[in-house]
């Protein structure tokens, strides 16, 4: 579960204020800044960990290299159009998630980057797909147990009872 503090970044806030129709492109590339105030303070709410996979966020270290690290939007930013909620600039719908594999110019690419596409997670682009339905919500992960583990053989599978209470609670 990812605990984000409860204000935005001051620069996002006063952009959203200030434009609160405008997109997160427009914001990374007119809000001087912003974008790395948003980053710091993602990187430090998740403990430098991926928002889905939880492995280590690795910054880039030597020239030419790409940190592995990705603002993510989990309710898609063409939502925004259908829902009328700025999903852009929502402080709520940011997390921070490596690449999934994709980039071979990050930090420990040998460990990080899979030429096959099978392989890949992430921030492997959604294509604007809604996630809501297949992934758990980083941001909304319920404090009850959902994972139940076989002593017999180790084999994992969803505990019903807690489950079925989150749904009706609305987590899910």
């Amino acid at each position: 579960r990812v605990y984000k503090r409860d204000e935005a970044p001051p620069l996002l806030t006063r952009y959203k204020e200030r434009f609160p129709q405008e997109t997160w492109e427009h914001f990374r590339r007119h809000c001087k800044g912003g974008y790395p105030e948003v980053k710091t303070a993602i990187l430090e709410d998740q403990h430098y960990l991926c928002a889905y996979c939880e492995i280590s966020i690795k910054l880039a270290e030597e020239e030419g290299q790409l940190d592995d690290f990705r603002v993510e939007h989990f309710y898609p930013k063409s939502s925004t159009e259908e829902d009328g909620h700025n999903f852009h600039l929502d402080w709520r719908n940011l997390v921070g998630v490596c690449h999934g594999g994709s980039q071979p110019d990050v930090p420990n690419a040998m460990e990080r980057f899979s030429k096959r596409q099978i392989d890949r997670s992430c921030d492997v682009l959604k294509g604007n797909k809604k996630i809501s339905g297949n992934i758990l919500n980083p941001l909304k992960i319920p404090m009850n147990r959902i994972w139940c583990f076989s002593e017999y053989d180790g084999f994992m599978y969803v505990d019903f009872i807690p489950c079925n209470f989150a749904v009706v609670v609305g987590y899910f």
